[in-house]
């Protein structure tokens, strides 16, 4: 590999690495002064409605992404795909919005909660945690290793986030003036993003046909896996609803946010290595010693971020989210134990999407679907949020000793 690659590469990830641990620090400490302020159960309530809108969003996701980020680091052109998909995905997302708001309607909901439902499904446009719209916008910036722009996008979205959160007290903010920030905090950024991506790039906002068919024709396992997935990242926050409440929601959300983020090292990995991996195919002595790198970088971190968090549970909890989140402590002992199956897990799927293999991707999603919806259905009703924490843990390990089946078999 020629020198200047490798600096590309290693100025790349240096960039991403730093930009996620500045953004992931601002946005513990944004969630864990609304949690405070919300409470346990209101904190709940948000994040329940957050899951629903995310299940939308996967839905009509139709797993383009990977597919588009794939065929743009085999090809000069990194406009191509991008403004059908824009318009194409906007489209969808306003006719979400309006299906929310009339099921509100035929709900009986206050206008305030309609209202407070449509805002939050604009993030499916404007969010970097949905890979819809925002996440489109930053593959030609992934391909051609200049992830240096959105990573200040994403640090703009976590500043200002920070300071609307600041000014609750000021506003007596509650989930509505929370759900307003939340939206408004990635509007900034979206706008700047797509703004020096005309500029730089072949884009324009034009709809062609023959690419959507081509890109449908293509992702159609990473659809069913994307649904799946969705379901699979969902489900026991939706189930915990329904047995437990919203206290239990808030409880188990509040580990969720001090375990997702950690999936950070996977994904700049990813965005950094995939594009070389894709035009590498043809040289496997290359793409073998990435692997083997990736897999001691992800061994090494994994085992030392499981023992952190297992160690330090109980502290890491009352420090983050204060005295009302104590019980949180027993699920994340638990789910910390996961997060090395989830971070091989990752890397397994999009190497299956490298090599054209995207149909393990949607039979490991279906495996791990199910076993999590089961197993929460033999647990919640009894152990609570403990027992989502080993629901999914259960189906990680599961999931993980799948893929390491199918990658020595293949």
């Amino acid at each position: 590999m020629p020198l200047s690659q490798v600096l590309k590469i290693r100025n790349n990830s240096i960039i991403i690495f730093f930009a996620q641990i500045i953004s992931l620090f601002l946005n513990i400490i944004s969630i864990s002064l609304a949690a405070r302020y919300l409470g346990v159960d209101v904190f709940g309530k948000f994040n329940y409605l957050l899951a629903i809108i995310g299940i939308s969003a996967k839905i009509f996701d139709f797993g383009f992404n990977p597919i588009i980020f794939r065929e743009l680091s085999q090809k000069s052109n990194n406009g191509k795909y991008l403004g059908s998909v824009f318009i194409f995905r906007t489209i969808i997302v306003l006719l979400v919005v309006c299906l929310f708001s009339f099921i509100g309607y035929l709900s009986n909901l206050s206008a305030l909660q309609i209202s407070l439902i449509a805002i939050l499904s604009f993030n499916i446009l404007l969010s970097n945690k949905f890979t819809n719209i925002r996440e489109l916008v930053t593959i030609p910036f992934k391909v051609d290793l200049k992830m240096y722009i959105p990573m200040y996008m994403i640090m703009l979205d976590n500043v200002l986030f920070l300071s609307f959160v600041l000014l609750m007290p000021l506003f007596e903010g509650g989930i509505y003036y929370f759900g307003i920030i939340y939206t408004l905090s990635n509007l900034p950024g979206m706008v700047i993003l797509s703004f020096v991506l005309l500029k730089q790039y072949d884009f324009e906002f034009k709809f062609k046909l023959d690419e959507i068919k081509y890109l449908f024709k293509e992702s159609l396992p990473l659809m069913g896996y994307i649904i799946f997935a969705v379901v699979y990242v969902q489900i026991d926050v939706l189930l915990l609803e329904y047995f437990s409440g919203s206290s239990s929601v808030g409880i188990y959300s509040s580990v969720l946010r001090l375990i997702i983020p950690l999936k950070l090292i996977p994904n700049i990995t990813v965005i950094t290595l995939f594009s070389l991996i894709v035009k590498n195919i043809g040289h496997n002595n290359q793409n073998e010693q990435i692997v083997k790198f990736v897999t001691k970088l992800f061994f090494l971190f994994s085992v030392a971020f499981s023992a952190f968090m297992f160690a330090g549970a109980k502290d890491i909890v009352l420090l983050v989210f204060g005295s009302k989140y104590e019980e949180a402590y027993l699920p994340l002992q638990i789910l910390s134990l996961s997060i090395f199956f989830d971070i091989f897990s990752f890397f397994i799927l999009d190497l299956f999407t490298a090599y054209k293999n995207q149909k393990y991707n949607f039979y490991y999603v279906i495996i791990v679907t199910f076993v999590i919806l089961f197993s929460n259905i033999l647990l919640i009703p009894s152990y609570n949020y403990v027992g989502a924490s080993v629901s999914r843990f259960i189906s990680a390990f599961i999931g993980y000793i799948f893929l390491v089946y199918i990658l020595n078999k293949k």
